[in-house]
């Protein structure tokens, strides 16, 4: 060994830090680790951080972060015929590698679980499995091999990995955590930026100090809407819980980190506070089907989709009338652009729902029958768009005046459905 001089020593520092560079344990004064790392220029530290930005400030500077995110194809198949105790085909191992985001630590558990199986065992009956239900996924995904080679206090579950993950961002900043949260349940691809502003603006008035004067109260909202969005984006990329996109005004949720987001939810019991709030947001953000929104119909239409999968109980008057609004414009948009299918499926559960909560005859479940008329005559549906329309008609006729707009519609769209008939 030579002189201490001529010494080259690293020192790794792996993940024991929070955003103030403490100690995470429970000590009443907070340590600060930094005030023991060697000042030497006969040597180098490596930190391993989940979040970038708890790194930059040990370091001072982010020119020297080197970002470790999914692996890409090569680079996974490696690996996994690395650590595979049987031969797979290269398109097996792809589909495995695009089911779990191409991250090595999901990777490594997903192998150890078919390797454990032996012959019983194979990435088909994995993705099998992990494509039939939620739970079936969070199961799998919670199975911690382990790994002797590692930290024995380390976790091998990338739910349990990630879930460290956003306990760290709760503590570091709340409102990054809430915004995570609300994200989780949009279509994880396609998150537009207007329709979290509307999340933050939510937050940000129901903070907001009511004695300040309007036009002050109004300027000061839309610097902290401003502010307080850049912020939690900052975080959540930090914490390379974002994917990149082409669009900086439109974010992407890795699959594995929704899920986990979703999981942890349940667990801290606000999975229904969020879901109810996603339906609110979307209930105010999709517009009429009408053709000057269909730009932002588009944008919206997959996030309907996902939404169509989270029907509140019908204990929950004020979320199902959210629910029933995000369907039936949705169903309209779908009408318009030949998506029959879905729109269909959408108007009629718009229907069911209004007249559960609202009644047969309250005007948003007629104008919900009006969609779904339209929806099943553009089918050639005829029979069943006549019996519709003249369903709404009727209610139309005994809420409102015979000369109201929306009853004359009604007289038209039953006119239309009735000539493609041949019934003159």
């Amino acid at each position: 060994m030579g002189q201490p001089e001529d010494r080259h020593d690293i020192g790794v520092f792996d993940q024991p830090f929070d955003v103030a560079g403490n100690s995470g344990g429970q000590a009443t004064e907070p340590v600060r680790l930094v005030s023991f790392l060697p000042q030497s220029n006969s040597g180098s530290i490596v930190f391993t951080s989940r979040s970038e930005d708890v790194v930059a400030r040990l370091i001072g500077n982010r020119r020297n972060i080197i970002k470790v995110g999914p692996i890409d194809d090569a680079e996974g198949s490696a690996l996994c015929r690395k650590k595979l105790d049987n031969e797979y085909d290269e398109e097996s191992i792809l589909e495995l590698l695009a089911m779990l985001d191409s991250m090595p630590l999901a990777i490594t558990q997903a192998v150890a679980y078919i390797n454990r199986l032996g012959s019983r065992g194979s990435i088909f009956k994995y993705l099998l499995l992990f494509r039939k239900s939620e739970a079936s996924k969070t199961s799998l995904l919670h199975k911690d091999e382990g790994d002797l080679r590692r930290d024995g206090t380390a976790k091998n579950s990338i739910i349990v990995t990630w879930q460290m993950s956003f306990e760290q961002i709760r503590r570091e900043r709340q409102s990054a955590a809430d915004l995570l949260s609300i994200m989780s349940f949009f279509n994880r691809q396609g998150i537009p930026e207007f329709a979290l502003r509307n999340h933050v603006r939510r937050n940000i008035q129901s903070a907001q100090n009511v004695q300040n004067a309007q036009n002050t109260q109004n300027a000061q909202q839309a610097l902290d809407e401003e502010v307080g969005i850049e912020e939690d984006i900052a975080v959540l990329r930090g914490y390379c819980l974002l994917a990149t996109t082409a669009s900086d005004d439109v974010f992407e949720m890795y699959r594995l980190v929704q899920l986990a987001t979703r999981v942890w939810l349940d667990v801290n019991h606000s999975s229904l506070r969020w879901r109810n709030e996603f339906l609110q947001i979307l209930s105010e953000e999709f517009p009429t089907g009408h053709y000057e929104h269909w730009s932002r119909c588009q944008l919206l239409f997959p996030h309907a989709e996902a939404a169509a999968t989270e029907q509140p109980s019908e204990k929950e008057d004020e979320a199902l009338k959210s629910y029933s609004q995000v369907l039936t414009n949705a169903a309209w948009y779908a009408k318009m652009v030949g998506k029959y299918q879905s729109g269909e499926y959408m108007a009629r559960k718009a229907v069911e729902v209004r007249e559960g909560i609202l009644g047969s005859d309250h005007t948003s479940t007629l104008d919900s029958l009006s969609i779904l008329a339209l929806v099943l005559r553009s089918q050639g549906k005829y029979e069943a768009a006549e019996e519709i329309n003249r369903r709404a008609l009727e209610g139309y006729e005994k809420v409102l005046e015979r000369d109201h707009p929306d009853t004359l519609t009604s007289v038209s769209n039953l006119a239309e459905v009735l000539r493609h008939q041949g019934k003159y």
